[in-house]
């Protein structure tokens, strides 16, 4: 998910909305720990080593995917592991 830059201007959208909008968002934590989500280690970590490396010219939007990735997975969610 972390390295899609489509996936993440999305998710940038989804949480404006919800903050200006007050609409409900279900986040679904397949696979990955919400905690990794949340403070962007693992997989997500090296996703954002490439992605400010991509997009050194535009942090201001990289920061915002960091924002909307944290605040996504502080909302009560689903979290689908392995069984």
């Amino acid at each position: 998910y972390a390295w899609s830059r489509w996936f993440l201007d999305e998710l940038v959208k989804i949480m404006e909305r919800k903050r200006t909008t007050g609409s409900i968002v279900l986040p679904v934590f397949y696979h990955v720990d919400p905690s990794e989500v949340k403070n962007q280690t693992g997989s997500f970590a090296a996703a954002f080593v490439e992605q400010e490396k991509r997009f050194k010219e535009e942090m201001e939007r990289v920061n915002g995917w960091r924002i909307a990735l944290k605040e996504v997975s502080e909302l009560a969610g689903m979290d689908l592991g392995d069984g």
